[in-house]
């Protein structure tokens, strides 16, 4: 059984010339985010589908985990779905907001709020529970 990738395929890395902020080049989702594919094309998916598509997230979302980092930004709009050889495929991207699980200081709390975990307004801190809730309401924000 061939392993499936985790990631996009990273091309490399550029700096914006106004922020100063560094961005990953990589390889173009050609189905978009999940917000919008499933704005046009829910009724085309089947349960088995959807079934794997979370699957697959959530598998992608413990690999996040397991390195020790919080995504912190985890919504439909940061999942997007690629066409490959033999099936289409979600992968989860920007990780610009993600932190360290350990030593990781507060922070200001940034995101979709539907997608916020309610602890984290009160303790301003991201945690992997605090993804796992993500995940949940991406869950059922329409792929079910």
């Amino acid at each position: 059984m061939e392993r499936r990738r985790s990631f996009l395929k990273i091309y490399g890395v550029t700096q914006d010339p106004e922020t100063k902020e560094y961005i990953i080049v990589m390889q173009y989702a050609n189905n978009g985010s999940l917000s919008s594919y499933l704005g046009h094309n829910i009724n085309k998916l089947t349960w088995k589908m959807k079934l794997e598509h979370l699957m697959d997230i959530a598998a992608y979302l413990s690999n996040i985990h397991n390195v020790g980092l919080v995504h912190c930004d985890l919504h439909s709009g940061n999942i997007v779905l690629h066409d490959g050889n033999d099936k289409m495929s979600p992968f989860i991207c920007d990780l610009g907001l993600s932190r360290p699980v350990v030593g990781s200081p507060e922070s200001i709390v940034r995101g979709v709020l539907p997608f916020i975990a309610p602890e984290v307004f009160h303790t301003y801190k991201f945690t992997q529970k605090s993804d796992v809730y993500s995940f949940e309401n991406v869950e059922r924000s329409r792929i079910l």
